[in-house]
């Protein structure tokens, strides 16, 4: 890039990365600003992987480990969030659902993890900041919660596949913010992309790509269509109790308010699959949401 340069600040995310859009000699990049890295790094190794699956991701065209910098193609401003054409959306969806079968089956060995400690901490985090119970059988419901979740199989995931990380660029979906991939319970990125904060989605679609996604992984994971829902929506539960500490916490630790509006949406997202543990309905309607 030469000539004159502009930098500005994109809208971010809720984690410490910054982006930045370079304007320089006529063309645009961006800029990703983070803690310094090394060069076997997620954010990568998730880029040459996803580029060897035929999907598409953007190019990276400088990388500066001790500086935490990476320079990459700028895919673009239109998120799947904001397209609005219902048949561009169901299109986008099934391309967003097909990507995720791709990944998943086409996975190899990858050296990060979800652990048990790591969901509980999210869900402590949310009864931290958002719920402020301090019912013991709430910690009591989160062992059993992630306990069940971690005991289906265990898959490559995006881990934070939803509206606001699916680029729309030249008619096709561009996967992001993929630096955070790691394997866990194979339902998770489903129940990311379905209980998405940022967008609703129909019902019936809903219903649609769960079975899409069944119907797909079924040659590889080898459970009834009923223990299938299930681990969807003990995923779907986590990720939304998730989704409210990490919201709450921004409110309170970081004074940004960019995310307070999102957690009624998510309360009663969460609400919706309540019914389907009636072992535990009257704790979290009692304890974890309010």
């Amino acid at each position: 890039m030469s000539g004159d340069v502009k930098i500005t600040l994109l809208a971010g995310d809720a984690s410490t990365r910054r982006y930045y859009r370079v304007f320089s000699g006529g063309s645009t990049r961006i800029l990703m600003q983070d803690e310094p890295f090394s060069k076997d790094a997620s954010a990568i190794k998730c880029n040459r992987y996803f580029k060897e699956l035929g999907i598409r991701v953007p190019e990276l065209y400088e990388i500066n480990c001790a500086k935490g910098t990476i320079i990459q193609e700028d895919v673009g401003s239109v998120h799947l969030e904001s397209i609005s054409d219902d048949d561009e959306v169901n299109r986008y969806y099934d391309e967003a659902l097909d990507i995720m079968v791709r990944y998943q089956k086409g996975a190899k060995g990858f050296d990060v993890s979800f652990t048990k400690e790591k969901f509980m901490s999210e869900l402590i985090m949310a009864n931290d900041y958002y719920s402020h119970s301090k019912d013991k059988n709430v910690h009591v419901f989160f062992n059993e919660l992630v306990d069940e979740m971690m005991a289906q199989k265990s898959m490559f995931l995006h881990r934070d596949y939803h509206s606001r990380n699916l680029m729309v660029s030249d008619g096709h979906l561009v996967v992001i913010d993929y630096q955070d991939a790691r394997t866990g319970p194979f339902t998770y990125d489903l129940a990311s992309l379905l209980i998405d904060p940022y967008r609703s989605i129909d019902p019936e679609k809903i219903c649609r790509l769960i079975k899409s996604y069944h119907d797909k992984m079924k040659d590889v994971v080898d459970i009834t269509y009923q223990e299938y829902e299930r681990a969807y929506r003990l995923c779907y539960l986590q990720r939304g109790i998730k989704i409210l500490g990490t919201y709450a916490y921004q409110k309170v630790k970081k004074n940004n308010d960019n995310y307070t509006k999102y957690i009624e949406p998510s309360v009663k997202k969460v609400r919706a699959v309540v019914e389907a543990f009636p072992e535990w309905k009257d704790i979290i309607l009692g304890a974890v949401i309010r």
